[in-house]
């Protein structure tokens, strides 16, 4: 029988301490400036089985320092004490398992991986330090045996050294990223989750999401409450038949009889660990909450910023933090009201608290009221990092969202305020046109007609046939229409 020893042995990544010093040594031929910047950025407490080499490249960029392969072989011969062949050996294996590197997305690689074994290793010293003082009796309250500071101040150094992982940014100019949170809105019914789940789709593919270019592959888990296992499996069929793949990129989960309650410990813990399972091995990652109102316990400012904490609280930090999307509802709309650009993020339920919360907002809005016209406006409301991407028009299917070609966007802005006495765009002379050569026609076939004569939208269409029914140049004939007389 196997056991696993306890406290756990602290992660090394010795590997990768060799990565990102041959990635410096391979680079003082070619770009000595970009080597002095990368052994600038590394630390001391990031190297366990290389620490050596580490202080030898610090050594080496000294201002009377020889900033050269051969100079970083004495210095790592006089810290750890070995004659100037036994260290040219030593070197060599920085250099030579790095042949194809010297380059800044390894080198950034490397580091990331490196910071990221460094900060388990900080939980599991944590863990310790707690341990050891409950047992030499300074308290039960482990909380407050082992402080970890609650804030982290930065100075200008710190903040112009700073420089975004290669996989910080998922979705467009920073439309998406880590550790940011996104708002997906949009009227009941209306496609929000097909939305959210184009994205997961995009992040394990590699393709353009409604428009926006996704800059690396990542992984996605879908905590939602709004579609049973009959709507999943539908879905995920119509990818299937798409030649979509998306077994070990998304996890979705089924709805759960708790509901999405992010206010208790238990449900918070198995979301921190389905999350921690998906970035197994580095992976970037994207968290879809559906929907919003099923997160918080009343609709007031302290029950939404409750509700956001919660959700936080449940997510990996610092460097491991994923991106975060929310899909929530937006207001019932005035009669005679249609949003648009930066007022549409005040339509969004509760827009002050989790609008204001929000780095991007995105909003879906129908194009007509029809039921069965599947055509929407997407639109960005709200980009903190960077411009807003104009608005566009999609189809909502099964299998994700097509692009509309040649969307008439001087009617969508027009909507319904039109001014008075202003000519009909379906005119008598189009609907005598649509029924030449024809006898009978259903309501949809003449709409469709209608609609490629006059350039409308189908509500229009639809509009035209009532009003020139009433008008007498239609007549009905059970369920079709023909011209009168």
């Amino acid at each position: 029988m196997t056991t696993t020893s306890y406290p756990p042995a602290l992660p090394s990544v010795p590997e990768q301490e060799i990565r990102a010093v041959g990635n410096v040594l391979i680079a003082i031929d070619t770009n000595a400036t970009d080597a002095r910047e990368w052994t600038a950025r590394l630390r001391p407490e990031l190297f366990h089985e290389h620490s050596n080499a580490f202080v030898a490249l610090h050594r080496i960029t000294a201002p009377d320092a020889a900033f050269t392969i051969p100079g970083f072989v004495a210095a790592l011969a006089e810290v750890s004490q070995l004659d100037h062949g036994t260290a040219a050996a030593r070197a060599s294996v920085y250099t030579d398992t790095q042949k194809a590197a010297g380059l800044a997305d390894d080198f950034d690689a490397a580091l990331r991986l490196l910071e990221h074994t460094e900060a388990q290793r900080r939980k599991i010293q944590t863990g310790r330090r707690m341990i050891d003082d409950a047992w030499e009796g300074r308290g039960l309250d482990l909380c407050n045996a082992a402080h970890v500071p609650l804030l982290n101040f930065l100075k200008p150094s710190q903040i112009l050294a700073w420089k975004p992982a290669l996989d910080h940014c998922l979705v467009g100019e920073a439309l998406i990223a880590r550790g940011e949170v996104v708002l997906i809105a949009g009227a009941a019914g209306i496609g929000k989750s097909r939305a959210a789940f184009a994205l997961a789709v995009s992040g394990a593919t590699g393709g353009d999401w409604l428009g926006q270019p996704v800059r690396c592959l990542f992984r996605s888990l879908f905590i939602q409450n709004e579609n049973g296992m009959h709507r999943l499996h539908s879905d995920f069929v119509a990818l299937k038949s798409a030649g979509v793949d998306l077994e070990g990129a998304v996890e979705v989960l089924a709805s759960p009889d708790v509901g999405l309650a992010f206010g208790r410990p238990d449900f918070r813990a198995e979301v921190l660990a389905a999350c921690e399972r998906l970035q197994g091995g580095g992976h970037p990652l994207l968290v879809i909450v559906d929907p919003w109102t099923e997160c918080t316990q009343g609709d007031d400012k302290e029950g939404y910023q409750t509700a956001l904490r919660n959700i936080k609280a449940s997510l990996p930090k610092g460097d491991d933090a994923p991106g975060l999307v929310i899909v929530c509802h937006t207001r019932k709309p005035k009669e005679e009201e249609r949003a648009s650009g930066r007022s549409l993020l005040n339509t969004i339920a509760g827009s002050y608290s989790i609008g204001s919360a929000a780095r991007a907002a995105f909003v879906l809005q129908k194009v007509t009221d029809e039921a069965a016209d599947p055509r929407r406006v997407w639109s960005c409301c709200k980009a903190n990092n960077c411009e807003m991407p104009a608005p566009t028009a999609w189809t909502c299917e099964d299998a994700g969202f097509v692009a509309v070609p040649d969307f008439d966007w001087d009617e969508w802005r027009g909507g319904n305020a039109k001014p008075a006495g202003r000519p009909p765009k379906v005119t008598e002379a189009h609907v005598r046109e649509a029924l030449v050569g024809t006898i009978l026609i259903t309501k949809k076939g003449l709409a469709l007609k209608l609609m490629e004569l006059a350039k409308c939208v189908q509500s229009k269409a639809y509009e035209a046939i009532d009003r020139h029914t009433k008008s007498g140049l239609l007549t009905k004939d059970g369920d079709d229409y023909r011209l009168a007389g």
